[in-house]
């Protein structure tokens, strides 16, 4: 090099090279007479240097699959991340700042510092503009993985004491056998505070730090990528309350403590650490907490590990789940699917939870679809997109689609198919009205999810209805909801179940009433229900202080009305029945174009308004394209007027058209307080054991 230069040779130098290598002369200081004489400056010289003097040299895997820091950070120096003027060239300068601002942080708390000699504003380098945005486009978000120093540990121990080898053998050998913060007096951790105030062992301490927090970190980056990737093993994490990740906020903490809140990786440790406590939110770990407070403390943690990485897509989309899954607001965890399919473009799982919320909103159905199958584009094995496909179109070629791509995935994916897509097969079996072989299908996604998935059991709790094994669908629902006792719309489903086809005892019922309408208190089926039981029971002073509650909630409402007016009418009180009446009606104007068609025909009928009541029935039946769904409401009229045998008429046309007690066209009248005395009535049963007598006895 001397040579060279004297000669007026321009020489370019640069050296990646780990001191603890066996170089020639190390026993003597041959190590250190290579790096002083690397430091000098001669002229027409430029050095570029991985380390100063007395420093080591690292690499590992996260730099660029297994390369040096220093080459890995130097290589995008060159192509124009150092480029700080944007002139489009790269001075020697601009590279010395780079590597000093990236190295140091990339090493911490192993020390490590380039160095540069030469004139600073030599040039080496000219930017191609295309290979430096497509190097900026496969930049990743930073990450921490363990360093293997060998030769820099040889060095170092070779001259320290025998017990301090034998420490840190220990210590690296719980590293490896992943024993990090237990068993006590045993682990990683342990070791890693018995080595710290060993002397001669000092340049290792840097390392030996970063080593423990890279461990105690990798197991929940591994989770994220693959939450990201959709990994359908980790699909099932996100659909059950899963304990097995419970140690990773304590395993975060100390890493993030170790590490300390200058180091680069600080901030994205704390989020994943907030992120996995609100995991551990469930009643088990909280036994003195309410469904609610444990949602509302979740969330709180999702907050907070969004204020230390805002740019944490499977937080946000964390938050939208778990508002999707406890009757939250549409437009609210929309927004945080959202979010997170924007930070993540390819992340699957969120941009299907974006068109399946889209279908909830009518004007948004089409585009909704169309994420959904854009999804499958992308991925075709993505099965849960063909289910929500075909109920929301109510095109069964999706859910027969479902059933032969889980037969493809199983070939592709020997044994590996996950218990959320049982339950899938499952809600595609019903669909196709394969209740039968629906059964098995969902036993075996609870058999693989340990119990823990709550949708499966819903959905059996479905299956077992629709095949009339209410005993079992009530053990299925009740297990769903201890899982996830959140999700008002399962509530609803057990207690309409209960309230028509269980004989429990009225004081184990009541609890579902109450819980759906302290989970979503502005709907008002939840009151409608809460209603029906107290009347049902007998219990009418209990029925009218529901009613006047649900009209504080829900004031525009006649229905209430109505329900009062018939409350009123089983207590004697006559005059109170008519006012309820006319205040419905005064609620639904004159108009017979107007909303509320069916509770006008109660109160039309009820008050003796003949001529608005014709014409009002003639322009609701034009209206209504399901006779049956119709027929059901003419039910309830009848019923509410005393018209018993115009109300059984109706029954028996829905029979004779072979409809059962189980379809929700007649759910609504069987659930309605103005039935439950026909219901009683020897006619009514007389023609259930006509149309099904199987399931009367004698």
């Amino acid at each position: 090099m001397n040579t060279l230069s004297e000669a007026g040779v321009q020489v370019v130098l640069i050296t990646d090279a780990c001191r603890s290598g066996k170089l020639a002369g190390t026993d003597n200081g041959g190590t250190k007479a290579t790096a002083a004489a690397l430091a000098q400056q001669f002229a027409n010289e430029i050095k570029i240097l991985s380390c100063q003097p007395e420093e080591y040299s690292l690499e590992g895997r996260q730099w660029g699959g297994g390369r040096g820091v220093f080459s890995y950070h130097l290589v995008d120096a060159l192509t124009g991340m150092a480029d700080g003027n944007a002139d489009g060239l790269v001075s020697l300068m601009e590279t010395a700042r780079y590597l000093e601002d990236r190295v140091p942080a990339d090493t911490d708390p192993h020390q490590q510092i380039p160095m540069t000699v030469g004139s600073r504003g030599a040039v080496l380098a000219s930017v191609l503009p295309e290979a430096l945005a497509d190097l900026q486009k496969r930049k990743q978000a930073p990450t921490l993985e363990a360093i293997d120093a060998k030769g820099f540990e040889d060095l170092v121990l070779a001259k320290a004491d025998s017990s301090v080898q034998r420490l840190y053998a220990a210590f690296t050998a719980a590293l490896e056998r992943g024993e990090l913060l237990a068993p006590r007096g045993a682990c990683a951790n342990d070791f890693y505070l018995q080595l710290l105030p060993k002397p001669g062992i000092e340049k290792l301490k840097g390392l030996m730090t970063r080593n423990l927090a890279a461990a105690l970190q990798d197991e929940a980056q591994v989770v994220i990528n693959q939450i990201l990737r959709t990994d359908p093993q980790i699909v099932d994490d996100a659909f059950s309350p899963v304990a097995r990740y419970d140690h990773l906020p304590a395993y975060l903490s100390r890493a993030a403590a170790l590490l300390g809140e200058q180091h680069y990786m600080w901030r994205f440790l704390k989020a994943r650490e907030y992120y996995f406590s609100a995991k551990t939110c469930r009643k088990e770990n909280y036994p003195e907490l309410t469904p609610d407070s444990l949602l509302n403390l979740a969330l709180a943690r999702l907050d907070t590990a969004l204020l230390f990485d805002d740019e944490a897509a499977y937080a946000w989309f964390e938050k939208g789940y778990l508002l999707f899954w406890s009757g939250g607001q549409a437009k609210t965890f929309l927004e945080y699917f959202e979010k997170a399919s924007m930070l993540s473009d390819e992340w699957l799982m969120a941009r299907y939870y974006v068109g399946r919320t889209l279908t909830t909103f009518e004007s948004e159905v089409e585009k909704g679809v169309a994420i959904l199958q854009q999804v499958l584009a992308k991925d075709s094995l993505f099965l849960p997109a063909y289910r929500e496909i075909g109920f929301i179109t109510d095109d069964k070629i999706w859910f027969e689609a479902y059933v032969l791509k889980m037969q493809e995935y199983e070939r592709v994916h020997p044994g590996k198919l996950p218990a959320i897509y049982y339950n899938y097969l499952g809600s595609c079996l019903m669909g196709l009205q394969r209740n039968e072989e629906a059964v098995p299908a969902l036993l075996q996604g609870a058999k693989l999810s340990n119990d823990q998935l709550p949708q499966i059991y819903i959905n059996l709790g479905r299956a077992y209805r629709a095949l009339e094994r209410y005993e079992d669908a009530e053990k299925a629902y009740r297990k769903g909801i201890e899982l996830s006792p959140l999700v008002w719309q399962w509530q609803m489903e057990i207690a309409t179940l209960l309230i028509l086809h269980s004989k429990a005892p009225v004081d184990s019922i009541k609890p579902y009433f109450v819980q759906i309408v302290q989970l979503k208190p502005a709907d008002d089926s939840g009151w409608f229900m809460l209603t029906c039981f107290f009347l049902k029971n007998g219990q009418l002073d209990s029925a009218e202080n529901t009613l006047r509650q649900w009209l504080t909630y829900s004031p525009e409402n006649n229905e209430p009305h109505l329900l009062l007016a018939h409350t009123y009418k089983l207590a004697g009180k006559y005059d109170e029945a008519r006012k309820a009446l006319q205040k419905a009606l005064i609620d639904c104007g004159e108009d017979p174009a107007s909303n509320c068609e069916f509770d006008k025909l109660i109160a039309f009928k009820a008050l003796g308004i003949t001529d608005s009541f014709d014409l009002l029935q003639r322009r609701v039946q034009e209206a209504i394209q399901a006779p049956a769904f119709y027929n059901s409401f003419l039910i309830v009229v009848y019923a509410f007027n005393d018209q018993n045998s115009d109300a059984l008429a109706c029954f028996e046309n829905s029979f004779q058209q072979g409809g059962k007690l189980t379809d929700p066209t007649l759910t609504y009248a069987l659930l309605h307080p103005a039935t439950y005395s026909l219901q009683q009535t020897p006619e009514f049963k007389a023609l259930v054991k006509k149309y099904f007598p199987d399931k009367v006895k004698d």
